[in-house]
């Protein structure tokens, strides 16, 4: 879909930054309008030129457990459009586009969009980031975590002996 949507939003780049796996890219490469660009793998400081070039970062994923190369996209002040699977809205936390499909015409006009949001929206995507994912936060949720486990585990643990 991503690949797809550059040919109806043709004064966009579309940039694909990552390595592939497997023949797919062949495909995506045949498919692909002239406003597309294929990185395959890039260094952590030539990603992080990438991301923060760039206006939009779009995660259209139909399944998403978190959504790291949003958030880094974010992070870069990216302004993301992506797709209501898994926790990406939750990711993306309002600071930018939400659509409805994983379809190339939803892509197109998430990204185009964006232009509406206004200047404050990259801020805001950034502001998202370090304010909502810091290292403290991650620390006190796996506290809370463990402090779970400890108090349910010999409850756990007994009732399975008994069973």
């Amino acid at each position: 879909a991503f690949v797809r949507a550059a040919a109806l939003a043709p004064l966009y780049q579309f940039v694909v930054i990552g390595a592939w796996m497997d023949g797919a890219i062949d495909h995506l490469k045949s498919i692909a309008a002239a406003n597309v660009t294929f990185t395959d793998r890039v260094s952590h400081d030539a990603k992080v030129d990438w991301l923060t070039r760039a206006e939009v970062v779009v995660q259209a994923s139909q399944h998403e457990a978190f959504g790291l190369s949003l958030a880094e996209g974010m992070l870069c002040g990216a302004v993301p459009v992506v797709t209501a699977a898994g926790s990406l809205p939750w990711v993306a936390g309002g600071t930018g586009v939400v659509i409805e499909a994983q379809t190339a015409e939803a892509v197109a006009a998430g990204v185009q969009q964006v232009r509406t949001l206004g200047p404050m929206a990259s801020r805001s995507a950034r502001e998202r980031i370090l304010r909502t994912f810091t290292t403290q936060h991650r620390r006190e949720g796996l506290q809370r975590l463990v402090a779970t486990v400890r108090n349910e585990a010999p409850t756990v643990l007994q009732e399975r002996l008994a069973a």
